[in-house]
């Protein structure tokens, strides 16, 4: 099991680890340097996290304010995400760094947010536009190995030779 096992997206991620978690029977809070914010309501009758993060800002109750929403594996690898929570209000810190199988495929085609590469047989989506005349000819993907499936982590001109990687 590695930090990133089972996080259910959307992530709602920070760029500060907290010095506290604070969980109680209806509330989830952060601590900063002795300033306490409220993360979560279990009060409000929604299962998903970000229903009641919805409702909390529709009805001006005060909360944390995330860095970043991620999508996807890749863009958490991709940010300077710490820390966070994901879509059930689990909390994850990603802090400390963890060593990845990391391997550069040869890009085979690039359609819609669609990334065909040589050696894996299935599609990896891209959440980032890129631009209609790059040249597919010379293009690598770097790719890491993360929950048995393969995740983008960079493009390149030259086929990269490590192996592993830390995130």
């Amino acid at each position: 099991m590695n930090k990133f096992s089972n996080i259910t997206f959307p992530f709602f991620g920070l760029t500060k680890v907290p010095d506290k978690v604070i969980y109680n029977k209806n509330k989830i809070l952060v601590e900063y340097d002795r300033v306490t914010y409220l993360v979560d309501n279990k009060i409000i009758d929604e299962a998903e996290y970000i229903k009641r993060l919805f409702y909390m800002d529709t009805n001006c109750i005060a909360r944390l304010k995330f860095n970043y929403t991620a999508l996807s594996l890749s863009q958490i690898i991709n940010s300077d995400i710490k820390c966070g929570f994901d879509n059930t209000c689990k909390f994850y810190n990603l802090a400390k760094k963890q060593k990845f199988v990391l391997e550069s495929f040869k890009v085979l085609k690039i359609t819609d947010n669609m990334l065909w590469v040589k050696g894996v047989s299935y599609p990896i989506i891209i959440t980032t536009s890129l631009p209609s005349d790059i040249n597919n000819k010379y293009l690598y993907a770097d790719m890491v190995y993360i929950n048995d499936e393969w995740v983008l982590y960079k493009f390149s001109y030259s086929k990269n030779s490590k192996k592993e990687i830390l995130l």
